[in-house]
């Protein structure tokens, strides 16, 4: 499914067509990204599902602060919803070597991983379906 433009507008399409291709195959686990707990919100209904839903790290964007409040995290847990709050594992890596060689691709180690591993590509672009 692609989009002509980013943002917020597409989540709906981007849910539906998630929970379609989710019955036709008979996916149970689901991964989701959401960052203020609204994408995660649209799949309150499916019970019969195993929802994950991933947040930003703390401190993004503002540090000390998670953008999930207390409260939906809560009320996202009391659904059955499980929330998954870490920081990306190889976002230090990256960084480090984007400094020591300048001009480095941000994504070196993730697209390194994707070309000798074809199973991380797959299972990253499950992984996200819409941020917020």
């Amino acid at each position: 499914m692609y989009f002509e433009s980013e943002g917020s507008g597409n989540t709906q399409s981007a849910v539906d067509f998630a929970l379609k291709t989710a019955d036709e195959r008979g996916i149970r686990n689901v991964v989701i990204a959401t960052s203020t707990g609204a994408t995660a919100r649209l799949f309150w209904h499916r019970t019969d599902l195993n929802i994950v839903a991933v947040t930003h790290v703390y401190g993004y964007p503002t540090p000390g602060e998670n953008e999930l409040s207390p409260e939906t995290r809560s009320d996202l847990v009391a659904r059955g919803i499980k929330v998954l709050t870490a920081a990306h594992a190889l976002s230090g890596v990256e960084r480090g070597l984007s400094r020591k060689f300048t001009g480095v691709a941000i994504s070196l180690v993730g697209e390194t991983l994707g070309v000798a591993l074809p199973a991380w590509r797959a299972n990253r672009a499950l992984v996200a379906l819409a941020i917020r």
